[in-house]
């Protein structure tokens, strides 16, 4: 195997979700944005010489949470995630004795333990920002539709704050996929007001829809070079359907609107102390001692919801797209939790009670879609709704179970032995001269013979743990560790969703960022935080770092020492202080 293909294979959270863009032909519409979280050298666990440690060949920060090659996580940890915005200036989740009772059940993949500040998120909205201030540099007419999922839809919306609070014009679409933002009073802290705060900014996305250029000059073609077509007109456009079918469809303006794209099925924002819309969508009631209507206030200022879900009813899927209007949530004989697991969801999800409905505000699709909801699969149960898919670990989450010191796996027998051994001279001569990868962390002995005390006559099988690639190959083959799909990822696991309604819900104008490969270049580069002094240098080099701003350039160069040292950006680039619009005292502004 060649050196580049072992770095690669060793460094799996920096390649795995890696966008290709290094094919010339690639006319990609998409800027892949990338964050996360990069340790502190404090918060680095380090021996006795301050060198880090390792755990089975992974490092650990000093809550044994596993940290990639560059002392970091992708995205930061899982149950540091929130369902609020101004959680995401505060200090993170601390191990409560809840969470030590719940992560004896986790899986070796998973991993609970004390959390760092949650500050990582400011900084990737403050870097989202900067992204729809460079690209409307290009030029103000610029048309940005921002998809994000999970922890990334409020980092979304955070950034929106961010950009009126500096009197600049926000995204003009934006859809939001399986978020963890919460509407529910007792689940959300008591001095927040989440509705509101989500209202408002929706409402500084939508207010004033941004016309420039009108759809019209869509069909010039000395200036879009035929990409609209020549059937396609502002109010009508034309495609082939799945089975090759011409079909038309009305074309719609999507500028100044929210969608929401959630699942009834997705169990990771439907833990009870999330209670995220990304499961139940916005309901037409607040809570217990509240007599606010959610739907109607994020309605009235053009904010759209669609349901995604694997469930068949009446033996067909339940189609997106399908005209607006109500639709049940939980039809009868449905699972009261997500997920369909009556005791795992009584301890740890919101229920729904049966019957419930919900309004399906989004425009009706031509043709509807059957929603694709089991990408990726090893094994699913196609319209048995009870039932989940299977899933097996990716090339991460095997580096997770690695580095997890809380994980259990398989002892591999090493020989038999009479009399006292010294483990850990043995284990010193089993590893030596053997790659990090293939030494094993611990060895045991096993008493086979023998009664009552220990004689010298006693025999041991001397047993080892399986090392960091043995434990890799078990996960690639065993039936073992398959688990159950959460489906907080399923829509996007199928480029058929996107096809058939994603293409129909974002906004089309222009993109003259673009069309200019100079400036492409250095907003794909400067949209990836994940950026060591190599990929830093290449980046300063690339033609168009002169034409970003000083301030930007200075929040690249910052995000780089964060991720090369650990050192986060001054308050001066970001600042710890939330924007007004999450308090509600956003004072009128101009638009830059």
């Amino acid at each position: 195997m060649q050196d580049d293909q072992k770095g690669i294979l060793d460094d799996p959270d920096t390649y795995l979700y890696q966008s290709d863009t290094k094919d010339p032909k690639t006319r990609s519409l998409l800027i892949p944005f990338y964050w996360g979280y990069r340790a502190d050298p404090s918060e680095i666990s380090r021996d006795k010489n301050n060198n880090p440690t390792k755990l089975r060949d992974q490092y650990q920060d000093i809550q044994g949470n596993r940290l990639d090659r560059h002392f970091g996580k992708a995205g930061g940890y899982f149950v540091n995630a929130t369902n609020n915005l101004l959680e995401m200036y505060d200090k993170g989740l601390p191990l409560t004795m809840r969470l030590k009772i719940a992560r004896r059940m986790l899986p070796n993949t998973h991993f609970l333990g004390d959390n760092p500040h949650r500050r990582y998120y400011v900084l990737a909205a403050h870097r989202l920002a900067m992204m729809v201030k460079e690209i409307r540099r290009v030029s103000p007419d610029e048309t940005i539709t921002i998809m994000a999922h999970s922890q990334g839809t409020l980092i979304t919306l955070l950034a929106q704050a961010l950009l009126v609070d500096g009197g600049h014009r926000c995204a003009d679409t934006i859809i939001m996929v399986d978020t963890p933002y919460c509407l529910f009073p007792e689940v959300t802290p008591k001095d927040q007001d989440t509705l509101s705060t989500l209202t408002r900014i929706v409402a500084q996305v939508t207010q004033a829809p941004h016309t420039q250029p009108p759809l019209s000059d869509l069909r010039n073609p000395a200036t879009y070079c035929g990409r609209s077509g020549p059937q396609w007109s502002p109010t009508q456009g034309s495609r082939k359907d799945s089975v090759g079918n011409m079909t038309v469809f009305p074309e719609r303006d999507n500028r100044g609107k929210v969608y929401l794209y959630f699942c009834p099925d997705d169990t990771t924002v439907a833990l009870d102390d999330v209670r995220g819309i990304g499961t139940y969508g916005v309901w037409e009631t607040h809570g217990k001692d509240s007599t606010r209507n959610p739907m109607a206030e994020l309605k009235a200022v053009r904010f759209f919801q669609r349901m995604w879900t694997k469930r068949y009813r009446d033996g067909s899927p339940v189609m997106v797209g399908k005209p607006p209007g109500y639709e049940l949530l939980r039809a009868k004989n449905e699972s009261r939790y997500p997920g369909g697991g009556f005791f795992t969801g009584l301890i740890s999800k919101g229920p729904i009670e049966e019957g419930h409905k919900i309004l399906i505000n989004a425009e009706q699709l031509y043709p509807p879609h059957a929603p694709a909801m089991f990408g990726g699969e090893e094994g699913n149960f196609r319209g048995d709704e009870t039932k989940s898919g299977l899933d097996r670990p990716d090339d991460a989450n095997k580096a997770s179970a690695v580095g997890n010191p809380r994980a259990k796996f398989n002892w591999r027998y090493v020989r038999s032995h009479t009399g006292s051994i010294d483990l850990e001279r043995e284990l010193a001569q089993w590893n030596l001269g053997k790659a990090p990868s293939e030494q094993t962390r611990i060895m045991r002995k096993q008493r086979v013979t023998g009664d009552g005390a220990p004689k010298p006559t006693d025999r041991y099988d001397i047993l080892r743990e399986e090392t960091p690639d043995e434990i890799r190959e078990f996960m690639d083959k065993s039936t073992d560790v398959l688990a159950e799909n959460s489906y907080h990822s399923g829509l996007l696991r199928s480029p058929e969703n996107q096809r058939w309604v994603t293409a129909m819900d974002i906004a089309i104008g222009q993109a003259k960022c673009l069309d200019d490969p100079v400036m492409r270049d250095v907003l794909v580069a400067i949209a990836d935080w994940k950026m060591d002094k190599k990929q830093f240098a290449k980046t300063t080099e690339l033609p168009g770092w002169e034409r970003i701003s000083e301030e930007s350039q200075e929040l690249v160069s910052a995000s780089h020492l964060y991720y090369e040292e650990g050192e986060f950006p001054s308050d001066d680039l970001v600042t710890l202080t939330p924007p007004p619009l999450l308090q509600g005292t956003q004072q009128p502004r101009g638009v830059k």
